[in-house]
């Protein structure tokens, strides 16, 4: 299978840059996909891609490592999460713990700690990840085929992993592996195709009334991600469409 992706949150540039090559030189099967140097700029990122494990430093500006967990976690339940501190921030590394943080690594004692914690989380948490590729493949196309068939509706990726017998972190892996994205892109991506499915139908289609037909909590929410799929707002794109009805 392709490598584990990691997100570091670490806010000195150049200490991120150490941590990074530490990681992707480790050869424990992970590589850094993204880096941030504040929390909030990282809150952004998760809020449209989810990597499979999120290190964040406890001290960064805008969003603190600790918020970021818990914010994190709200975006992304299943995510792991480990925390780097050190000795005399240790009360951070336990209270990272009980907001559900997979495990902590003391900086003093890098890169040792990192690689001893990566290696333990790819051996237990992630170890259902590097078994046989057919059936990861199989999983990640029946997902597809899934929300495929129910792209209006909505998708919760832990209820239908738990339904079918899986873990959520393997489901959006087998996913990602099978298609190259992940499995709320996919289903955002097909949702927006649909509103323009139906604006065609349809160019007087109201936000709102497009943001229920796709099942979109948030009209404005809607507007956000329609405009970043497609380079251009609803409303404009609207207009550019013929109104009323139109002869052959």
């Amino acid at each position: 299978m392709s490598s584990l992706e990691v997100f570091l949150a670490e806010d000195e540039p150049p200490v991120a840059e150490m941590i990074a090559e530490m990681i992707n030189g480790a050869g424990v099967g992970y590589r850094v996909g993204f880096v941030a140097h504040d929390g909030g700029t990282m809150l952004e990122r998760l809020a449209d891609q989810r990597p499979d494990l999120l290190i964040t430093d406890v001290r960064m500006p805008v969003l603190g490592g600790l918020e970021l967990i818990s914010r994190a976690k709200e975006l992304h339940p299943d995510l792991p999460c480990i925390v780097l501190t050190s000795y005399s921030e240790f009360e951070y590394a336990q209270t990272a713990l009980r907001l559900g943080a997979a495990d902590y690594v003391l900086k003093t004692l890098l890169p040792d700690s990192l690689v001893e914690v990566l290696r333990r989380l790819r051996d237990t948490l992630f170890a259902d990840l590097f078994g046989p590729p057919d059936a990861r493949l199989d999983a990640g196309l029946r997902l597809k085929l899934h929300l495929d068939h129910n792209v209006q509706g909505p998708f919760d990726l832990v209820e239908t992993a738990q339904r079918w017998g899986y873990s959520p972190l393997y489901l959006s892996r087998a996913f990602k592996d099978a298609t190259g994205t992940t499995p709320k892109r996919y289903h955002t991506q097909a949702k927006i195709e649909l509103v323009v499915t139906l604006l065609k139908a349809n160019p007087d289609l109201q936000l709102k009334e497009a943001a229920a037909a796709v099942h979109f909590d948030d009209e404005l929410y809607l507007s956000k991600v329609f405009k970043k799929v497609l380079g251009v707002g609803y409303s404009e794109f609207r207009r550019s469409r013929p109104s009323g009805p139109t002869g052959s």
